[in-house]
């Protein structure tokens, strides 16, 4: 088991080394106001960065620039950054860390912030693992983090500190907005963004809006018929010549593929969450005796997959997933009545396939060798496979 843990950690880490590294149009702007256009590593940040690699042509080499050094950087109409020292409150909205203290505590820091909405007023968030946090800016006042806080009342209640609307309502003055817009807006994107473009359209300030994205299908569910072939081998370990080899078992799987898609890193990587059933049944003749082995199996593989796009409809895809088995009614039957019952021992699979419209797919599948007589001490089995797997997205 340890093993089949190692190799899978193993896997993602091929995973993530081998991933596409695409440099799109951009620029950056360094401490001397010197602007640079060039190419930058498009990695979709789910945290705010503190450096980027860029290139000054496709054949360069890539170089890489650190917060230290860069005043903002931007990938043309798909996002921007500037540097930014701030007063930040870290203080965590996880319920068993609420702090007690109302008011923002805050610390001096520099960070990148990204800009959802550039205008009279601007918008940025920045992130970093579970924190979110909004900043304000206007043509009067310096940027200024937008307050919200959940906290523990002295009565160990949830209390929520929502000064944002307070800050909103005097910053973004506008005959379109009305007390009522800010006293029930939410702290989060989607709706500071829609704020903050009523304002500045208010204001005729033609802002660009860096914070609306396209809408992303983020789960998937496939149907996934194959067929799979098979190899076992079984082997007295006590008496050598008691033994079977199955060489290129033809048996049949059907299933469904759940698939969650994160909604950052330009969606190349989901998770992959796939029951099915796999079924095969065959024998030989051993010396005097025959050897059947029949297995029907519940299968939940579960794994992570990532996607290589090669234009907007086609792509193709590496999975790696631990297999979780339930065999039932499976074992390897000796004419002479001995009947071994085949366990379950999870295994690893790893699979490569291709894409096309997003709805139609095709997988090759390597199953990794698992023992399906775990419970023979004397006895030993290898059980791997190779499957071809068309799947058909309903949605």
């Amino acid at each position: 088991m340890k093993r089949i843990y190692t190799c899978l950690l193993l896997m993602v880490l091929s995973f993530n080394g081998i991933a596409q590294i695409r440099f799109e149009p951009g620029y950056f702007i360094d401490n001397h106001e010197q602007r640079t256009d060039c190419l930058i590593k498009n990695v979709d940040w789910k945290n705010n960065p503190v450096s980027f690699f860029y290139k000054t042509t496709e054949e360069a080499a890539p170089l890489r620039e650190v917060i230290d050094s860069v005043m903002e950087f931007g990938i043309n109409g798909t996002s921007k950054y500037i540097r930014a020292a701030v007063d930040i409150d870290r203080s965590s909205e996880v319920i068993n860390d609420l702090s007690p203290v109302r008011n923002p505590v805050y610390s001096r820091e520099v960070l990148f912030l990204k800009v959802l909405v550039d205008g009279k007023a601007d918008l940025y968030i920045y992130e970093d693992i579970n924190l979110v946090r909004y900043f304000l800016s206007t043509e009067t006042s310096a940027i200024r983090q937008l307050i919200f806080k959940s906290f523990i009342t002295p009565e160990l209640k949830l209390g929520v500190n929502n000064d944002f609307r307070q800050q909103l309502w005097v910053n973004l003055k506008c005959e379109r907005i009305s007390m009522s817009d800010v006293e029930q807006i939410e702290y989060d994107k989607n709706s500071l963004v829609d704020l903050f473009e009523k304002y500045n359209n208010c204001n005729a300030s033609n802002p660009v809006s860096f914070g609306h994205e396209e809408k992303k299908d983020l789960f998937n569910l496939s149907v996934r018929p194959g067929v799979c072939f098979s190899t076992i081998s079984i082997l007295n370990n006590s008496n050598t010549r008691q033994k079977a080899n199955f060489n290129n078992i033809p048996g049949l799987i059907t299933g469904l593929e759940a698939e969650f898609v994160m909604p950052f890193l330009k969606n190349k990587w989901s998770f992959i969450l796939e029951p099915g059933f796999l079924f095969l049944n065959t024998g030989t003749e051993s010396k005097n005796d025959r050897i059947d082995v029949e297995y029907k199996s519940l299968e939940l593989p579960i794994g992570i997959r990532h996607y290589f796009f090669l234009n907007e409809k086609a792509m193709i895809f590496l999975n790696v997933s631990l297999n979780i088995n339930a065999p039932i009614k499976s074992g390897v039957y000796f004419d002479s009545g001995t009947i071994f019952k085949i366990e379950s021992t999870p295994n690893l699979l790893l699979g490569a396939g291709f894409k096309y419209k997003s709805r139609y797919s095709i997988e090759v599948r390597y199953r990794f060798n698992r023992n399906i007589l775990t419970n023979y001490i004397y006895w030993h089995s290898d059980y791997k496979s190779f499957s071809v797997i068309l799947g058909y997205t309903i949605f």
